[in-house]
């Protein structure tokens, strides 16, 4: 790529030329060593060479950034700039190391003239962590703007029959790796029951994930009612999805439940787990008892069974919950391990 972007510049000193080349070979090499003082003495050496390419300036440049020296990376953008003043890379990388190095002002300079010309997506500053001192400060946040989760929620449409599933969908977006918290900031829903929980990973890429959760409940009780609204929560943004009207109608004749008190079931697999080892089990808020463990591991127990979820990625089970009604001391089995919750 850069003997191509050399080429280009049609530069008639063969000889300047090759001995950019040869610089900048030797800059690459202490690259791969981790020797970035080394490297940026050949860049500079490159640059020299061959001063009408921008991109020697920005390895110069990055390289003395990586050996630690931010005024000396800072000195050489200045120097060059005005000379490329329309170039992406230098005016980021200038406004970069200018925001790691406590100089706001300078780096907000530099992004605003990107902005002004649609060189650069803001989303784009607010994702690389050198911003993260403007996007913490109050004044220069619009420029670098955190990145934005995205939630949105589907429902069925209709009535439903007394006790048949009602299924609700939600597509999360968020940052890759993120931890997610997920709940029903309005009232929980008094005529539906939590049975089922599917979430499952369908996209990764460019640093972000893709969930589709299935939240499924049973309706115990006729009438009318609201699920959510629903707040989705990642990586110091937010969102928030409208609630979801539901109906529930009976035939004559039907009993129907006590209405439920317990908590409406949004939470994910993912977030209830978090990151320890299968397999675990543990109380939940609304007294089920959840028994986190390998999708071929059922665990056994005198308790009754109370739902289920499962996480997956790309369709494919990875691990799934066994939910359980049961109070006071209960013990499960799961492949010879016993796990007693109180």
């Amino acid at each position: 790529m850069i003997v191509a972007l050399l080429a280009c510049q049609g530069d008639p000193q063969m000889a300047r030329l090759s001995e950019a080349l040869t610089e900048y070979d030797r800059a690459q090499v202490a690259v791969e060593r981790g020797d970035w003082p080394g490297a940026a003495a050949a860049f500079e050496a490159a640059a020299q060479k061959h001063p009408e390419a921008a991109a020697l300036h920005a390895w110069h440049a990055e390289a003395l950034s990586q050996a630690g020296d931010l005024s000396a990376a800072r000195a050489v953008l200045d120097a060059v700039v005005p000379a490329f003043p329309g170039n992406l890379d230098l005016r980021y990388n200038r406004a970069a190391y200018a925001a790691r190095a406590g100089a706001l002002e300078a780096a907000a300079a530099d992004l605003r003239y990107l902005y002004a010309r649609d060189l650069l997506d803001p989303l784009v500053a607010g994702e690389d962590p050198d911003f993260a001192e403007l996007t913490r400060d109050p004044q220069y946040a619009d420029l670098a703007p955190a990145p934005q989760v995205r939630l949105q929620v589907r429902g069925e449409a209709g009535s439903i029959l007394l006790g048949e599933p009602y299924t609700a969908e939600l597509v999360i977006e968020t940052k890759r790796d993120a931890p997610i918290s997920v709940e029903n900031i309005g009232a929980f829903p008094m005529l539906l029951q939590h049975t089922r929980t599917i979430e499952d990973l369908t996209i990764e890429e460019s640093g972000w994930s893709r969930r589709i959760v299935s939240v499924e409940w049973s309706a115990r009780a006729s009438g009318e009612e609201r699920i959510g609204p629903w707040l989705l929560s990642a990586h110091g943004s937010s969102a928030i999805a409208e609630p979801l009207p539901v109906t529930v109608v009976t035939l004559p004749g039907r009993a129907e439940a006590e209405p439920s008190a317990s908590p409406p079931g949004v939470l994910l697999p993912s977030q209830l787990r978090g990151a320890r080892a299968l397999p675990l089990a543990e109380r939940l808020e609304d007294g089920r008892i959840a028994v986190m463990h390998e999708p071929d591991d059922s665990p056994t127990t005198e308790a009754t069974s109370a739902g289920s979820m499962e996480y997956r990625i790309g369709g494919q089970t990875r691990w799934s919950i066994s939910l359980f009604s049961a109070s006071g001391p209960t013990t499960f089995t799961l492949s010879g391990t016993r796990l007693t919750v109180e």
